[in-house]
């Protein structure tokens, strides 16, 4: 009986060693599963615009949200508007994860505004084959020796500016101040071996896996000062490419784009007016036309050079009415020229090329002209339909025509009222002289040389 109740106990103990054990085993599992870490990874591989910084602000949140270990910003960008870049910056400063910047893949560039995201992040890294750098503010607006003093002047606070901007990033970041500030002062432009060996980067990866890699164990300090140890090496990644939205919208933001819509919105609207009932042309214009009034919410747009582009239509509408032999089409293809060299106020990398400008204004020249000339044709043409289409046509008389009475004639396959100052016997050909009130005719006589037969038309 002892020899029992000890087994009893035994078991009792082992029982209760075993549920201690297996409970600790679920709670490493749990503290394991918890721990597990996550990178999120962006790729910014668009101009800098306000659509970007929407993606990087949405990124950034996500990745606060999860707890992320890093945030890792793709760049390759070839820079874009100071005002988005200055908010970006802002927003990547206030982040509660250690924001990571890598320039690739290889062959990629973080140019301009692109480079100062670069300096603002916590570690800066860089693929082989790439490159950074060429920060310099440039203006539209005047230029050589003949430039504007005041343009000058904003020129010369722009820069200060943006380079006091950059001794404060490279600075606090342990970073190469004067060659950074020499990237604005001097657009000078880095590969990863120099931007590397001059301390303007912390590293160069190959790819995602060696710089994820590379990262791992290493310490950085966020801009607030808080230290924080990497734990990459077996870290999930979390993929937050720009959605489908945001890839239209930033499509919107090219300002060739902008140009393209406000110019085939304004040619729809005028095929729809040259041409009335048609329907799509004037639908798919406004179309167009709303869609750039959207961009230009956003865009640093110059509406003195959207005017112009409208005076443009207005010359290829006066072109219709007005005898110029071409000079108003003429005109117009300059205005739609002007109207885009002049459509971007800042920064002149933001305008619209002038070989673009140019193709694309003489292509829609050459369409308008053709519109043009298709209506000329059609003036010239004699109506097709309608009473005035009657007059000049010929056929026969079906009774006897005397003067002040009405008899009856047959033309255009139908059987006519008709009237006549001299007598036409039946069976003579008439020519019809023109359309009276209450569709009757007006006719005269003509040889039967002169009709021409059914066979014959």
């Amino acid at each position: 009986m002892e020899h029992v109740t000890q087994r009893r106990k035994d078991g009792g103990r082992t029982g209760r060693w075993g549920r201690m054990a297996g409970l600790g085993l679920l709670v490493s599992l749990v503290s394991s599963v918890g721990a597990a870490k996550t990178v999120y990874w962006l790729y910014v591989d668009t101009p800098i615009h306000p659509i970007a910084l929407q993606y990087i602000e949405e990124g950034i949140r996500a990745a606060e949200a999860a707890g992320a270990e890093c945030l890792i910003l793709q760049l390759n960008t070839p820079g874009g508007l100071v005002e988005t870049t200055d908010r970006i910056i802002q927003r990547m400063l206030a982040s509660r994860v250690p924001v990571i910047g890598f320039v690739a893949p290889s062959g990629a560039q973080a140019a301009s505004a692109g480079f100062y995201i670069l300096m603002a992040t916590d570690l800066a890294a860089m693929a082989p084959g790439t490159r950074t750098g060429a920060a310099t503010p440039i203006l539209s607006g005047g230029g050589g020796s003949q430039e504007n003093e005041d343009v000058k002047t904003l020129r010369r606070k722009a820069q200060n500016d943006l380079i006091a901007l950059m001794r404060s990033l490279t600075q606090r970041r342990g970073r190469n101040v004067e060659l950074a500030v020499q990237a604005i002062t001097e657009a000078r432009s880095f590969d990863e071996e120099e931007a590397l060996r001059q301390k303007l980067i912390e590293l160069i990866a190959r790819d995602r896996a060696d710089l994820l890699k590379k990262l791992d164990g290493r310490t950085v300090v966020t801009w607030t000062g808080e230290r924080r140890r990497l734990e990459t090496g077996s870290a999930a990644v979390a993929e937050y490419p720009m959605s489908l939205r945001h890839r239209i919208l930033s499509f919107l933001m090219d300002p060739r784009v902008v140009y393209i819509l406000l110019v085939l919105g304004m040619l729809g609207l005028y095929i729809e007016m040259t041409h009335p009932g048609l329907i799509l042309p004037g639908v798919v214009g406004a179309v167009c036309l709303i869609l750039a009034l959207a961009s230009t919410q956003v865009l640093p747009v110059n509406w003195a050079g959207v005017l112009l582009i409208a005076l443009a239509f207005l010359l290829f509408l006066l072109e219709l009415k007005v005898v110029s032999y071409g000079l108003l089409t003429l005109g117009g293809i300059l205005l739609l020229i002007l109207g885009g060299m002049t459509l971007s106020r800042s920064p002149a990398e933001w305008a619209v090329s002038r070989t673009f400008l140019m193709a694309f204004a003489g292509a829609v020249g050459a369409a308008v002209a053709l519109v043009i000339w298709y209506i000329v044709r059609a003036f010239r043409h004699p109506p097709a339909t309608g009473q005035e289409s009657l007059q000049g046509q010929t056929g026969w008389a079906e009774t006897d025509l005397e003067p002040g009475n009405v008899g009856w004639v047959f033309a255009d396959g139908t059987l006519w009222r008709a009237t006549t100052s001299t007598s036409i016997p039946k069976g003579q050909p008439v020519r019809i002289v023109r359309v009276r009130g209450g569709m009757t005719l007006e006719v005269e006589p003509l040889s039967p040389s002169g009709l021409k037969s059914p066979s014959d038309s």
